[in-house]
């Protein structure tokens, strides 16, 4: 059977509160963001909405939001080591799972899952010594890939491209998903807002927005022609041709 322990989910989080400080983060208080949102929301952001958990971020200025599980269960009498079999010893496996999310975009930039057991006399005092050892190398390796992934953003150009005379926005869901398939070097593509027709696209790419102006004048989106109407060091200005 599964042990739940509410506590064993507070150490889980006081480790990786622990390890992003130590690493040089900010570190918004999780317990005040519990006290002031709906309890309803809350819920749904545990369970996996990351757009919702994503909003809940940005409530508290925060840049990334980390959703996690942690679940220890009791190793049956069979299955656990010889070493322990005649003693009071019991082990405890614990799974977890993290991921970070973006809070401006409800990018998920970082997913990772670890597992380990450990063993003491009680159960709880077992889950929390597991969920201890395994937190630690889980925020660790979350840690990394965050890192890892801002790098890899520094080495991209943020271009913004505003498109009007859009007729709807399913022209706009398929312009945006041919600029991701078609142009070279994009990487991501983020709507900002879309207004009567003009959409604010924010674009991530290797190549600066000289290069993504030649390639949108290059290609056919969604069978319509995007005629270039201003290019600064990082916008561009664009209209749907009729």
């Amino acid at each position: 059977s599964e042990l739940q322990i509410h506590e064993g989910q507070s150490v889980s989080e006081a480790v990786f509160i622990e390890q992003f400080l130590s690493k040089g983060f900010k570190v918004v208080d999780s317990e005040m963001a519990k006290k002031t949102t709906e309890r309803n929301q809350l819920f749904h952001a545990l369970e996996g909405d990351k757009i919702l958990a994503a909003k809940i971020g940005l409530q508290y200025n925060a840049e990334v939001v980390i959703m996690g599980k942690a679940v220890a269960t009791p190793k049956p009498s069979s299955q656990t080591s010889e070493y322990f079999k005649g003693t009071n010893f019991k082990s405890v496996h614990a799974n977890m799972s993290a991921k970070a999310i973006r809070a401006d975009t409800a990018e998920i930039i970082a997913t990772s899952s670890m597992s380990g057991a450990k063993a003491h006399i009680d159960e709880t005092t077992g889950a929390h010594k597991a969920f201890k050892t395994v937190g630690k190398k889980l925020a660790d390796t979350i840690i990394e890939r965050i890192l890892k992934k801002w790098g890899d953003d520094t080495n991209l150009n943020t271009v913004e491209l505003t498109i009007s005379g859009l007729p709807s926005y399913s022209d706009l869901i398929k312009i945006k998903n041919d600029i991701k398939q078609k142009l070279r070097g994009v990487k991501e593509i983020h709507q900002r807002t879309f207004t009567d027709g003009v959409a604010v696209l924010e674009i991530k790419a290797s190549g600066d927005a000289q290069a993504i102006a030649e390639e949108l004048v290059a290609q056919k989106l969604n069978n319509k022609v995007l005629d270039i109407k201003g290019i600064t060091q990082n916008k561009i200005q664009a209209v749907v041709e009729d």
